[in-house]
């Protein structure tokens, strides 16, 4: 069995200057995101003789459960796989995840997820975190994510920006929002048509490390990895 797995997905939206007609198109034939990096929060090194090639899941299962009780509660805990797509808009990576069948032109995210994941694969063991700091997009992430809870998989919301620093940030809606607001990013300067707003905002290593790295994992796992 496979060792559980974590992406993050940084979308070039949150360092992108607010696009053009022409541009917008562009990027969304070019599928609108590109995946920049990708990190496996691995347990091996820090549970090295609970991970090696002799013992099993199950020896680490029981580890886990029986860490559980003296740690404090992880966002993550319960979750074999973990997806964070950091600067979400409106959630759509998520969802290439859990239904790629219906995204089929988004070939590099569900072929990444298909390399890291393999394509038979049950979105039960998966967790996903949506960071979305553009307060407009939190009702439909809301009810995304309420759709979802319906079917039993786990696409949880978190309102704030991921940054190197905990605190608040001033952002600007620039007027885009025929293009679900791609241009919403942190405030450079003066701009004309610009509405400037504070948000709330995460040391994304810290929120990692804090909710992802040493979660309980699950007492079953319905995939094979």
């Amino acid at each position: 069995m496979k060792k559980e797995r974590s992406i993050l997905s940084v979308p070039t939206t949150l360092v992108s200057p607010c696009p053009t007609k022409k541009q917008s198109l562009s990027v969304a034939f070019l599928f609108a995101w590109v995946f920049v990096c990708v990190y496996n929060f691995s347990l091996e090194r820090r549970f090295e003789s609970l991970l090696s090639e002799d013992n099993d899941y199950d020896k680490f299962l029981s580890w886990s459960i029986t860490e559980a009780t003296t740690k404090k509660k992880q966002a993550a805990d319960g979750c074999y796989h973990v997806f964070l797509d950091v600067g979400a808009n409106i959630g759509v990576h998520g969802r290439f995840l859990f239904e790629p069948e219906k995204y089929q032109k988004a070939k590099v995210a569900t072929t990444l997820f298909d390399r890291e994941f393999g394509r038979k694969r049950d979105n039960r063991d998966f967790c996903v975190f949506e960071f979305e700091p553009n307060p407009t997009h939190q009702k439909t992430l809301k009810e995304k994510s309420a759709a979802y809870k319906k079917m039993g998989w786990r696409y949880d919301v978190i309102h704030a920006a991921a940054s190197d620093h905990q605190g608040f940030t001033s952002f600007e809606h620039k007027q885009d929002e025929e293009y679900a607001e791609w241009g919403f990013s942190v405030k450079q300067g003066k701009e004309e048509n610009t509405t400037v707003e504070e948000i709330p905002t995460i040391r994304l290593s810290s929120w990692i490390h804090k909710n992802v790295i040493g979660r309980t994992l699950p007492r079953t796992v319905y995939g094979n990895y």
